[in-house]
């Protein structure tokens, strides 16, 4: 699995000014990962502006939010996610008890 840093640097000219780094666990690198490499082939033109864990999966923000080709590839991330352990990549499911809701398999569940 490659980690955050590397897709920052191998996907730096399909990220937008804005963006701040991927605010999400490297967990997601292989979604993350597959997504920019889809929106590269799909939709270049498009830039990544914010790439972040929100109730427990990953969402993705373009700078282009009407090109359909972006929003197909930004809605696949957020699906393979809630079934990714944020944490380690392991196949997980999202958890909801009296922390935030999380995507984690069996042995980070307990993990917050």
């Amino acid at each position: 699995m490659r980690s955050l840093i590397d897709l920052q640097q191998e996907y730096s000219g399909m990220l937008a000014p804005t963006f701040r780094g991927f605010e999400c666990g490297e967990g997601w690198s292989a979604v993350l990962d597959r997504a920019l490499g889809d929106l590269r082939r799909s939709a270049p033109q498009v830039r990544l502006s914010v790439a972040k864990e929100k109730l427990g999966t990953l969402r993705l923000i373009m700078d282009d939010k009407l090109d359909a080709n972006a929003s197909a590839i930004a809605r696949r991330a957020e699906e393979a996610s809630a079934q990714t352990c944020e944490m380690c990549g392991e196949p997980g499911r999202l958890i909801s008890t009296d922390c935030p809701v999380r995507t984690r398999c069996a042995t980070h569940e307990a993990d917050r």
